[in-house]
């Protein structure tokens, strides 16, 4: 083997695992609009804490995962594997991402559905929906006064908002569309009821001011700048001959 046969094979093997896409961190800003929903013991309480404060979340997202069928026929990845909390004065605590097959499909997923075709001659609406780590706030529980240990999911949606339209029901458009004004968000308060089940709950519907995104501090280069890099060491090595032959 050559010495660029083998500089180039020594490069295959390397540029194999950097071909998936890093995670990316989404630094989301927003605010609550003081409209909210469900459970009205819960509404009287916690809505007083939230009023029209300031809401941050920060959301890790892999694009490299491979999606699944959920159960109305959207495309669903357990892309989301992180995720903070920072509302009204409080910080919360996430509660891990799952990514086995027991896992929620209502949790640490994104959902996607690009509105073709689901059933001929009826209204097929572009869909999206972010849905983030449960959260806990020990703090919280206690300022809403009710004596009940809250679950805590920052739920966004998007249908057929402000011109959405997906070109397809992949992970990449699903996040293209995630930009403010397309998204409506409601913080979740579950509780569980006489049934043990999370079936007390009450929304509070939330805007989102500013969206940014941006690779983690780990980022790998691309194969492509790898390439670059052999095929200039590769020209390097004739030159090199040459100058030892003189």
């Amino acid at each position: 083997m050559t010495q660029l046969q083998h500089l180039l094979a020594t490069l295959a093997l390397a540029a194999a695992p950097l071909a998936s896409a890093a995670p990316v961190t989404w630094q989301l800003q927003g605010h609550f609009t003081g409209v909210a929903t469900d459970k009205p013991e819960f509404i009287a309480a916690i809505s007083p804490l939230l009023g029209t404060q300031s809401l941050s979340l920060t959301l890790t997202i892999d694009p490299g995962v491979t999606g699944s069928t959920a159960l109305n026929g959207d495309a669903m990845y357990r892309a989301i594997t992180a995720s903070t909390a920072q509302f009204a004065g409080f910080d919360t605590v996430a509660n891990p991402c799952r990514t086995d097959a027991s896992a929620s499909e209502f949790i640490c997923t994104v959902r996607s559905h690009d509105g073709i075709g689901r059933a001929p001659g009826v209204f097929d609406p572009d869909f999206l929906s972010i849905f983030p780590a449960t959260h806990n706030s020990a703090a919280f529980d206690a300022a809403a006064g009710l004596n009940r240990a809250f679950s805590l999911q920052f739920m966004m949606f998007a249908s057929d908002l402000d011109g959405l339209l997906l070109p397809d029901d992949s992970l990449a458009s699903a996040l293209d569309a995630i930009t403010p004004g397309r998204i409506q968000g409601f913080l979740g308060v579950f509780a569980r009821g006489a049934d043990g089940l999370f079936s007390d709950r009450a929304s509070f519907e939330f805007r989102l001011d500013s969206i940014s995104t941006g690779a983690t501090a780990h980022a790998v280069p691309e194969p492509s700048g790898l390439l670059l890099t052999a095929l200039a060491l590769a020209a390097a090595l004739p030159s090199r001959r040459r100058n030892t032959r003189s």
